[in-house]
Formats: structure tokens, sequence, C-alpha cells
């Protein structure tokens, strides 16, 4: 007994020199000894778990900035270096103004720009044009602005705004105003669609570059309708006039009695139907023969 006694105190003491009994991190161990030589458990501490190390997220390449070019008299020039990705997305609002501000340029953070050889976008001009080509006949430009660089595009389209001069139009009536970009391989103005009239502004969505002009319809006066002119109503010819044959008017009655004509007259016509040549003869001889029994009846009266 005392024999195994010392070898149970023995063990004891290389446990706690070992440290097979007591406290390891979160682990407890116990150790007993039973007679004919004694035996122990040690029990085995838990593994501290490695930590796993977090990777170092890689740095997003950076667009090579383009050269940017000097702006053109009555230009400008946006610089768009530091604010484009290396896929040719903006990061930035931008806004170009042109230098009469009258063009208003609005391309919205999240836009993807890029140029004509599809590399991110480096700068943006906005030039005056001064001999625009010519538009179709009837059509007048009223105001013109060349963004560049040409061929440049943008997903989504962004807004452009021309502002013009009322002074410069034929007429009040913005009806005939619309907006239209240059086609460079066609050769031709092509009107936009969606375009929106704000006083003295015009706006439309465009999804690249190139010249954009206000253009104006001319109006056209309506010729008048063609009057057949009436043909003329027949006019009737008047009926002939007969005019009334001349009355002869009689002569007037003389108080000289006329001699009677001699036979040879009245055989060769002298009294030429007149019936006074007969009416007095008559009245001549009733006078003389009247006459002529008053003396007779005086005379028998005095005898």
């Amino acid at each position: 007994m005392i024999t195994v006694a010392i070898v149970a105190l023995i063990m004891l003491g290389l446990l706690i020199t070992t440290g097979g009994f007591g406290f390891h991190g979160s682990a407890f161990g116990y150790g007993y000894g039973y007679g004919g030589g004694g035996g122990g458990y040690i029990p085995s501490p838990n593994p501290t778990p490695t930590p796993t190390p977090t990777p170092t997220p890689s740095a997003t390449p950076e667009a090579t900035p383009a050269e940017v070019p000097s702006p053109e008299p009555g230009g400008v020039v946006e610089d768009l270096t530091g604010i484009v990705s290396a896929n040719g997305e903006l990061t930035e609002r931008v806004t170009v103004t042109s230098e009469n501000s009258n063009a208003v340029l609005r391309i919205p953070a999240g836009t993807v720009a890029l140029d004509g050889a599809g590399e991110p976008l480096g700068w943006i001009t906005c030039q005056p044009v001064v001999d625009p080509p010519p538009p179709p006949a009837g059509i007048d430009i009223i105001v013109a602005v060349d963004f560049g660089p040409d061929g440049a595009t943008f997903d989504p389209p962004i807004d452009l705004s021309l502002i013009f001069d009322r002074g410069a139009l034929s007429s009040a009536d913005t009806d005939n105003l619309t907006m239209a970009y240059y086609d460079t391989s066609a050769g031709q103005w092509v009107e936009l669609g969606n375009v929106v009239f704000q006083s003295r502004r015009v706006s439309a969505q465009v999804s690249h570059f190139t010249q954009f002009a206000v253009l104006e319809q001319e109006e056209t006066q309506a010729e008048p309708a063609s009057t057949a002119e009436p043909e003329p109503a027949p006019t009737a010819e008047p009926e002939p006039v007969v005019e009334p044959e001349p009355t002869q008017e009689p002569e007037p009655i003389s108080d000289d009695f006329e001699p009677l004509a001699s036979s040879s007259e009245e055989e060769t016509g002298g009294s030429s139907g007149n019936p006074w040549t007969i009416i007095v003869p008559i009245l001549a001889i009733l006078v003389v023969g009247g006459i002529g029994f008053f003396v007779l009846r005086r005379r028998s009266n005095w005898s």
C-alpha cells in the first residue's frame, strides 16, 4: 500500500509539473491512479482554428488618359480624365454647355461613353457650325452645333437641348420646327424622334455625336382655288323696231280761193288727188249762186 501511495504521489507531481492537470484553454483534465502500479487519463487540448486570410481586393484598372485637344475658337472642350472607367462608364454626371449657351448636353453618371474605336471616351468638344451642310428644299437651319469626337456613342442615350432665337424664325408657329442630326454616310439631315419644345428650347435624346441643328419648315402660301369664269349669258338681240310711216298732215285751209284747174290739168293729174280741189270749187259755186239769188230777189222787190 505504501508503494502504491508513493507512486500516486509521484504521478501527481508529474501531472502538476507538466500541466496535465488543470485549465488549458477551454479543456479541463483529470488524473486518477488505482493500485497495482496505477494508471491515468490525460485529455488532449482542443486545436486552435487557423484564421482564413481575407483576400486583398485588386485595384480597378484606370483608363489610360487620352490626349485632350485644345478648343477651337468659340468651342468648348470637356476633359473626362479621372471620371471614366476602363469600360467607359462615367462615375460622375457631366454637363457640357456651348460658349454662346445655345446648346446644353447632359450625361448622367453610369452612362457608358465610348469613342469611335470603342475605347473609353476621354473628352467632349462642342463647336459652332459656321457653314452647315445644306438642308432639303423648303427647310431653313435656325441654329447648328457640332459635338465631338465624331462617332462617339452613349448607352443609354443622353439629353441634348438647343436654344434658338425667335427673331430668326420666319413665323411665330413652332409647329414648323424640329431637331435633326447630320448623317455623314448618307449625306443628309435626319429628323430626331420624341422632340420636346419649351419656349425657345428644343430637346431630344441622342446616342452618338455628329452635327445637330434646329430646322424650320418654310410656310407655303396656298394657291387660291381656280374659279371657273362663268360663261356669258347669250344676249338676246333686240327685235327690229318698225318705224311707222309718216302721216301726211292736211294742208291748212286758205281764205283765198284758188281758181279751178283746167280740164287739161285734171287729165294730167294736176289735182294730185287732193280733195280740196273738189270742195273749193263747189263752195265757190254755192257762194256765187247765193249772191246771184240774193241780187235777183232784191231787184224783184224794187220793181
